[in-house]
């Protein structure tokens, strides 16, 4: 005669929302760190899809917390879900509004917040309510979908003339 477990299966807890906190000081190597280590993180939580474009866009908004700001401390926040992905950059100037510049063809600057546009399914910037504000908050979401992902035209792309 064999033995039947009537017991149910378990459960494996899959969460429906994860979400992560970590600091790097403001520094040249800031946005070095910060970008590895979210991009690490997605990969380990099974967001590798989103990961490179995640790095790109991280690096983006730390080194302009770095360049633009006086915050001591850069603080990031990473809340991963099944099909979607969301990274907050703080930063304790929030006097200072990001805003896209001019670009020019030959200039190093002013391309990182329209990289955030181009490529984050959604992106924007929170300050707290009441005052004196302390922090502000840049923040981008990228789709785990390619039916949310924003479409992204290379230059050679016939569809980008049309």
């Amino acid at each position: 005669m064999t033995a039947v477990d009537e017991r149910p299966p378990q459960q494996t807890h899959h969460p429906a929302r994860e979400s992560y906190r970590f600091s790097v000081p403001s520094s040249p190597t800031a946005s070095k760190v910060a970008r590895e280590m979210a991009a690490n993180l997605l990969t380990l939580t099974g967001h590798g899809g989103v990961a490179d474009t995640a790095r790109l866009l991280v690096s983006e908004l730390v080194t302009n917390a770095y360049a633009h700001t006086h915050s001591r401390v850069i603080h990031l926040d990473v809340s991963v879900r099944p099909d979607r992905v969301t990274v907050a950059v703080w930063d304790t100037n929030p006097e200072l509004r990001p805003q896209m510049r001019a670009t020019h063809a030959d200039g190093e600057s002013g391309r990182g917040l329209r990289l955030v546009d181009r490529l984050a399914t959604s992106w924007g910037v929170v300050w707290p309510h009441s005052p004196p504000a302390r922090w502000k908050r840049v923040w981008f979401a990228l789709a785990e979908s390619a039916a949310e992902a924003p479409t992204v035209l290379m230059p050679t792309d016939p569809r980008r003339y049309q």
